[in-house]
């Protein structure tokens, strides 16, 4: 996107999914912080769906998030799809969203 005109776009979403990424999750999280701020956007955003990691992943998401007040909390499981009963949560949407700096 470097170098390419854009336009105004009012928001980005940076959406992907993590299953099993504690190792990652923090790098990952700061590179799209990284391209969001260079973008010509007014907010952007980071959305990040948990396909019921067995890992921490949720925990550091959670902490990169309390980085930024504008975050929202994840939203409830989903137990149900279609009517059919899962065993286990099927995801937990978590989305970062950084204060624009007005400069």
């Amino acid at each position: 996107m470097i170098g390419h005109t854009v336009g105004d776009l009012d928001l980005l979403s940076i959406v992907s999914p993590v299953y099993n990424e504690e190792r990652h999750i923090d790098e990952f999280i700061d590179r799209c912080l990284a391209v969001a701020r260079r973008c010509p956007v007014g907010q952007f955003e980071i959305v990040l769906v948990d396909d019921g990691s067995q890992d921490r992943s949720r925990d550091r998401i959670l902490s990169k998030a309390a980085d930024h007040p504008d975050s929202s909390r994840p939203t409830t499981p989903v137990y149900q799809v279609h009517g059919a009963t899962l065993l286990s949560p099927l995801t937990q949407i978590f989305k970062i969203r950084p204060r624009q700096s007005s400069a």
